[in-house]
């Protein structure tokens, strides 16, 4: 097994364009907090254009590199932090520049998806939202954005309410406690 794959492995992994070379793994004090920092490379060939869809004929070239840092979940109780340096690609076609696709996390995000997927766990325990977001290495803003993201979306009636209403209630079964029914209707 070789060390790139093993480092994937550690970290639960499975994107095959990430490699870790050998001297990737190392702590670091960022914000008065020891941290474990892992250093990977992100490239691969696309096979179209992220803005105008063309496909890559040769149209792709590639355009230097970002290094973009991503929150882990925590290895050994040590806050983790995957820093990629990512693969950016130009568009002959359209002129604009994008960066190549990570399995880790979301697109514009630094926080790993996994990260929230263990936020969501903790929310399901009688835990504050602040807590959670001391445990995870997040915001508590970040936390409640977590939770919302599960919220269903707002269906908007573009039918307005008619202008006549009619219900009533009524007595309707002997047997059942409460008896009473409700009727509604448009007027």
């Amino acid at each position: 097994m070789s060390y790139s794959e093993f480092t994937k492995e550690l970290l639960d992994i499975l994107d095959l364009n990430l490699t870790f070379h050998e001297n990737a793994f190392h702590k670091e004090r960022i914000n008065d907090e020891t941290c474990f920092v892992f250093d990977g490379t992100l490239t691969y060939r696309p096979e179209e254009c992220f803005h105008c869809h063309h496909e890559n004929d040769q149209t792709l070239i590639k355009w230097g590199w970002k290094k973009v840092s991503i929150l882990l979940n925590d290895v050994s109780n040590y806050k983790t932090i995957l820093r990629i340096n990512k693969q950016r690609f130009k568009c002959k076609h359209c002129g604009k520049t994008f960066l190549a696709e990570d399995s880790v996390s979301d697109r514009h995000c630094s926080i790993a998806r996994r990260v929230k997927q263990a936020v969501l766990e903790l929310l399901s325990e009688p835990l504050s939202m602040s807590l959670i977001a001391r445990m995870k290495h997040v915001s508590p803003t970040t936390v409640i954005r977590i939770l919302r993201s599960l919220r269903p979306k707002t269906i908007s009636l573009n039918q307005p309410l008619p202008e006549v209403l009619c219900f009533d209630e009524f007595k309707s079964v002997k047997n059942v406690s409460g008896a009473m029914s409700f009727v509604m209707m448009d007027g």
